[in-house]
């Protein structure tokens, strides 16, 4: 059974289609910003990566594309 995607990661997903930038999409996305910048865009860059993430937000790039067509 495939594990669906937090909210936050949903969030920081959706933000991350928006604005193509990682480390906003993470603060935006409501996670702990009680570190410093480069701890911040570390852990977006993470949460960019994890499998999950990375197949919603290309699933929903797809849909995009495909609706400008």
């Amino acid at each position: 059974m495939k594990k669906k995607l937090t909210v936050k990661q949903k969030k920081f997903a959706d933000e991350y289609i928006k604005t193509g930038n990682a480390t906003e999409s993470y603060k935006k996305a409501g996670y702990s910003t009680n570190m410093s910048e480069k701890a911040i865009n570390g852990e977006a860059i993470k949460t960019l990566a994890n499998p999950r993430v990375k197949d919603y937000i290309d699933k929903r790039m797809k849909q995009i594309d495909e609706a400008k067509i």
